[in-house]
């Protein structure tokens, strides 16, 4: 927040909304991150209310962004992840957005992956192992393969092809989950990467 202000007072608004996003999202994966069970829920609202409130001069100037993400399924965060990368500033399109969407997507995966790679390097949780496996080479997959063909798809104008790989995202996350049987050890970064690849696909719709 002190460079949020800096960035106010010496009049680089862009860089204050970048700082204010990463407010949104903070706080937006600290809630999640107690599945369900947040001691703090009322604060986050409140916090996260104010760094949404932070954007809304940004977000006034910029309609393709607001229109696009209140058609999908987490509009308020769709615009968080969207505003967080400065590449926003310049797209023109809505094939643009979904671009920035899937570099989110990777950006979020590489959590998860990490900590699946570094529990199956440490031999934790052996009665697990199968799974992490399984879910590693998920992740794998998605971040180094689909992903990446989603957003050429997007560049080459070929959107019901980067829904598909979207939409692979989305049952890959949840496959990956369902794997432990309640035993999951990465719930709070499947359930995002799970939303953003929703946001995924209902901008890959729009087009």
């Amino acid at each position: 927040m002190p460079a949020t202000i800096n960035a106010f007072q010496v009049g680089k608004p862009r860089l204050a909304e970048a700082y204010a996003n990463t407010a949104a999202i903070g706080v937006s994966d600290c809630e999640k991150s107690f599945n369900g069970k947040s001691p703090i829920h009322a604060d986050n609202i409140i916090t996260h209310d104010i760094a949404l409130i932070l954007l809304a001069p940004c977000e006034c100037d910029d309609k393709l962004i607001t229109q696009t993400c209140s058609k999908t399924p987490y509009p308020a965060q769709c615009v968080s992840y969207i505003k967080a990368n400065y590449k926003s500033n310049d797209v023109k399109g809505v094939a643009g957005l979904g671009i920035i969407m899937a570099q989110g997507f990777q950006l979020k995966a590489q959590a998860p992956k990490d900590i699946l790679s570094t529990m199956l390097s440490a031999g934790k949780r052996p009665d697990i192992r199968i799974p992490i496996i399984a879910c590693l080479g998920t992740y794998n997959y998605l971040i180094n393969t689909a992903i990446p063909e989603a957003i050429d798809a997007f560049k080459l104008g070929i959107p019901r092809l980067a829904q598909s790989y979207a939409n692979m995202a989305s049952m890959g996350v949840s496959d990956c989950e369902r794997r432990f049987n309640g035993k999951s050890p990465i719930t709070n970064e499947n359930n995002i990467t799970h939303e953003i690849a929703l946001i995924l696909v209902a901008i890959a719709k729009q087009l």
